[in-house]
């Protein structure tokens, strides 16, 4: 078994008081524009919700791939 995970992006405060930020740079204002668009909180992740199934993969009793 070669377990593969790959979670969405999760809901948390690393763009808020957690992050640095560097100076912007317009010719990115578009791009940033529409990503902040088509933003979907419903679409975010819990990090809570994969803690569980994370550490059953860890304590598996055969070496995964």
């Amino acid at each position: 078994m070669c377990p593969l995970i790959e979670p969405n992006r999760y809901e948390t405060e690393w763009v808020s008081n957690s992050a640095s930020h560097a100076q912007n740079l317009d010719a990115y204002d578009d791009l940033k524009a529409a990503v902040r668009n088509g933003d979907n909180l419903d679409h975010y992740g819990v990090p809570t919700a994969t803690v569980n199934a994370v550490m059953k993969l860890v304590d598996y009793s055969q070496p995964l791939l």
